[in-house]
């Protein structure tokens, strides 16, 4: 295949606030970086990530027709996504990892629950490092979550121009993920899957004030109780 007709297969969008970290996972990734690469550089002004994505949105032209691959500047593909993107339906929005609620009898803390959050598609998990640990349930087919990490989010771009979808610039570094999803699913019907990569995320985020002002912001904007995240609410 011709490289230019390639390259166009798939976009990466990353927000970086650190080139050698950007470098190292995406830049020199074989797996990855004979894609079309968009940088936003936030080294000096930290503009939000939902309105850096929204302006890479924006910039999509009527005839666009690629995989839209937001993101972290420390996730990494093992493997070229584009042979498992190839067989996807776009009607959906994807990403490498997820969660969902399975019904069931839980204990936890000596406490029966009636359902428990699982965490779909197997992760090389690290800690702000490269000592990597496996996290999630590895999968053999795609599988339907209810919302997606915010470490890859990956839509068609015919999806994105058929319904106008953009991430809410209200939440600026947390929650725009599980926005998006929820968003999309309650207004136009589009589920949300995991598909399960080759994949790595180096770090590992740590919930502070203004995550949790963004878990409420959400909470009260579609009227739920509780978000399934990845991340605990």
């Amino acid at each position: 295949m011709n490289e230019n007709v390639l390259s166009n297969k798939i976009q990466v969008v990353s927000i970086v606030n650190n080139f050698d970290t950007y470098n190292t996972v995406i830049r020199n990734n074989k797996n990855i970086n004979h894609y079309s690469l968009t940088i936003f550089d936030n080294t000096s002004k930290n503009i939000g990530i939902s309105t850096r994505y929204n302006s890479f949105i924006n910039s999509l032209q009527p005839n666009d027709d690629s995989w839209i691959i937001f993101c972290h500047q420390d996730f990494g593909f093992m493997e070229d996504p584009l042979s498992k993107l190839c067989t996807l339906d776009k009607n959906f929005i994807c990403g490498a990892v997820g969660a969902k609620l399975k019904r069931g009898l839980f204990v936890r803390n000596s406490k029966l629950f009636t359902y428990k959050r699982f965490f779909i598609g197997e992760i090389h998990q690290g800690d702000n490092s490269s000592d990597f640990r496996k996290n999630g349930k590895k999968l053999k087919k795609p599988e339907r979550v209810e919302t997606l990490d915010c470490c890859c989010i990956i839509v068609h771009s015919s999806l994105i121009t058929r319904f106008n979808l953009r991430f809410d610039e209200n939440l600026k570094f947390h929650m725009y993920a599980e926005d998006f999803c929820i968003y999309a699913r309650k207004n136009f019907g589009i589920d949300t899957k995991v598909v399960q990569f080759e994949c790595f995320h180096l770090g590992a985020g740590t919930p502070n004030d203004e995550y949790h002002e963004s878990v409420e912001y959400v909470k009260r904007k579609y009227g739920l109780k509780k978000i399934i995240s990845t991340c605990c609410d």
